[in-house]
């Protein structure tokens, strides 16, 4: 009479799709402590993300931009010194070899001057001929250059060393100056410019920087003494707390006692107020019979 074929197939394809829907359902019957826990790992594996995400993005980048100037400032030290120490050097030959020429002549000519000639005119040659020494130093830019032969011997040390063309190249790049060392070569002139152009953006990337990191970690050193702090207010907190719960605990014991002993006295006048009742209604009695047989 009826047709129930096209029903059973619905309920086949009902149960098919609910067995298929199984497995992406949360069983409700499990355990909430199982779920926290799968949650409280989830939330670390995210922290532990977090932080490797924090360190390749902050400090991988900075520390290449670092590396790099380094670089940079090393190869500016090379270059400058492989230029400026070689004209050094050959300078300081020249004028040496200009002082020993000088002495040689002014002691000719003082040899050569006839003993009539006064101190004075003596003394005012040998100024001439020292201004022009000097004259010579300060047009190399050498202050240094004395007359001494001592102190020659003591000042050999170059100016353009690796580590003072290292400072230079620092002092370059950040425009603070280093002072006394200035390039007298054209190349080395000509070589401040270019070096200077890409040395000045790479130092204000750095110093952007590390204005960021110095950020995160005074950020992080705050948020550490707050914590203290809080750790420091609790443990007082709770020695007040300890102290006052003492305090309540000997005033409970003191009203305690006190209601033990009042209740011992009311007990004690209690055991003792019927006898004297008793001694009291006696007495009355007594003097009542007394007044009766005095009036018969």
């Amino acid at each position: 009479m009826f047709d129930y074929s096209d029903s059973d197939q619905s309920r086949d394809e009902e149960i098919s799709l609910a067995e298929a829907r199984r497995p992406y359902q949360i069983n409700l019957n499990t355990d909430n402590n199982e779920f926290f826990k799968i949650n409280n790992a989830n939330k670390c594996i995210i922290k532990k993300k977090k932080r490797k995400n924090i360190f390749f993005e902050l400090l991988i980048p900075r520390i290449f931009i670092l590396i790099i100037t380094i670089i940079y400032i090393f190869i500016i030290a090379i270059t400058f010194y492989s230029v400026e120490n070689e004209n050094e050097i050959k300078e300081d030959k020249y004028l040496k070899e200009l002082i020993e020429i000088t002495k040689r002549n002014l002691m000719a000519q003082l040899h050569n001057i006839s003993p009539q000639i006064s101190i004075d005119k003596l003394y005012e040659e040998t100024n001439k001929f020292s201004n022009k020494l000097l004259e010579i130093g300060w047009k190399r830019g050498i202050k240094r250059m004395s007359i001494n032969s001592t102190k020659q011997l003591n000042n050999n040390n170059n100016n353009w060393s690796f580590i003072n063309s290292f400072l230079f190249s620092i002092s370059l790049i950040s425009r603070i100056g280093y002072g006394h060392l200035v390039p007298m070569t054209l190349i080395g002139k000509q070589l401040v410019f270019p070096f200077a152009i890409f040395g000045i953006p790479l130092f204000i990337l750095i110093i952007n920087d590390l204005t960021k990191i110095f950020s995160i970690f005074f950020h992080w050193i705050y948020k550490i003494l707050i914590k203290y702090l809080k750790g420091i207010k609790q443990q007082i907190i709770k020695l007040f707390q300890t102290n006052k719960n003492k305090e309540n605990e000997k005033k409970l014991e003191r009203l305690n006692n006190k209601k033990y002993q009042n209740n011992y006295y009311c007990s004690e006048l209690k055991s003792t107020t019927p006898s004297l009742i008793n001694k009291t209604i006696q007495k009355e009695l007594l003097l009542n019979k007394k007044e009766e047989l005095i009036i018969n």
